[in-house]
């Protein structure tokens, strides 16, 4: 399947699906469930993952069984003047900081939200410190500590989103 012949389709979807709600299912059993022989669906993941549909698999852990840890959302405010320059420069120190879990631009008054994960409060304030002391365009950080994750991101509700047909 080249690039050129590769088609986003009902079954491209169904494996996606699958791979949503089992990423560690067996080829052979994916393969069953959309109806493809295991090379023919082994192909087609790859290719999926080649083209981009599917970035990468990754674990659900439950943090507080293994660490000590302290959880905070982060509103990031820039200052009035700041321009395109001074957003690529906060995503680049973002992207640089393994406590910075998600980062998210936003539209309105706040210009990203940065969800933190650290070993505790004089991580965190140390994080934060150095995002402030840096010639970033920051004005002003909102840290709001998280209490309580009772819902956790799992899957994406592809059922209730419209698909892209190409």
């Amino acid at each position: 399947m080249s690039k050129s012949n590769f088609k986003f389709d009902m079954v491209s979807k169904k494996i996606i699906s699958e791979l949503q709600n089992n990423a560690r299912i067996s080829n052979f059993e994916l393969a069953e469930r959309v109806h493809l022989s295991p090379s023919a669906c082994l192909k087609r993941t790859r290719k999926l993952e080649e083209q981009g549909y599917i970035q990468h698999y990754t674990l659900s852990l439950n943090l507080s069984r293994v660490c000590r840890n302290i959880m905070a959302m982060v509103q990031v405010t820039f200052s009035d003047n700041a321009g395109r320059q001074t957003a690529k420069k906060f995503e680049h120190a973002i992207e640089k900081l393994p406590q910075a879990v998600e980062c998210f631009k936003m539209s309105g008054d706040v210009d990203y939200f940065v969800q933190f994960i650290c070993k505790d409060n004089d991580q965190l304030n140390e994080l934060t410190e150095a995002l402030l002391e840096q010639d970033i365009g920051i004005a002003k950080l909102k840290t709001d500590i998280i209490l309580a994750h009772p819902k956790s991101f799992l899957l994406y509700p592809l059922n209730e989103l419209e698909w892209l047909d190409e």
